[in-house]
């Protein structure tokens, strides 16, 4: 999470920060630990967040929010978290918002590609400036057997000298020349188009072969009333 330089707003992820001003609260006597007490204090707190219309958020940011938050959502868009864990109304606040901050992180950094993460974690971690580096692609095939396996298919395999039955996958990577090592960036699996079924051939009539010799029953004709 990034440290929040203004008080008054909540730091989400690098592309999102929330305004405390949007963000409501109630108030309401709790069940949980504290005796007596709690029945005689509001220290049940929860947090209102107006998903719909709050100014802060774009229109893919405010979709997303709803598709993966819609359990947290009312009917009118509205975002509810509620906190009684302790018996401090200002305790039960913060930890509602520092839950409220996290659910939205979560919703948001979903959409973040392992790719992104791959590269970033290389670029802080493994960049060598002054390195030789090159970007492949290669496919690799594992063969696999059985009928359920998803992706199961035929593919050519350079170890075998023919298609073999397997799974193949395509990475992408990141190859330091001098030090021979290679930083993968993205893999996926490789899987065949679905070709349509050919239609059945239609069925031909059964053709009769007729045996040797004359018909049973035939008799002989005029060959000169025929011409």
């Amino acid at each position: 999470m990034q440290p929040v330089t203004d008080p008054t707003t909540l730091a989400i992820t690098p592309d999102l920060a929330i305004p405390l001003a949007e963000l409501d609260f109630r108030f309401s006597r709790s069940s949980g630990p504290g005796g007596q007490h709690v029945q005689r204090a509001d220290t049940r707190v929860e947090l209102l967040f107006d998903v719909a219309r709050s100014p802060s958020l774009t229109e893919n940011q405010r979709e997303r929010i709803r598709a993966r938050l819609a359990g947290y959502l009312d009917n009118d868009g509205v975002l509810h978290l509620f906190s009684s864990a302790s018996r401090s109304q200002l305790a039960n606040r913060a930890d509602v918002i520092a839950r409220f901050q996290a659910l939205l992180a979560r919703a948001e950094l979903l959409e973040m590609y392992w790719g992104q993460v791959h590269w970033l974690l290389i670029k802080a971690h493994l960049l060598q400036v002054q390195a030789t580096y090159l970007l492949a692609g290669d496919e690799v095939v594992v063969t696999k057997a059985g009928h359920e396996t998803y992706g199961l298919d035929r593919f050519f395999s350079s170890l075998f000298g023919k298609p073999v039955p397997g799974l193949a996958f395509f990475a992408f990577a990141l190859i330091n020349v001098q030090q021979r090592t290679a930083h993968p960036l993205r893999i996926g699996q490789v899987l065949r188009p679905e070709t349509p079924a050919e239609p059945a051939p239609a069925p031909t009539a059964a053709v009769v072969k007729r045996g040797r010799g004359r018909p049973k029953g035939s008799k002989n004709r005029n060959k000169s009333l025929s011409e």
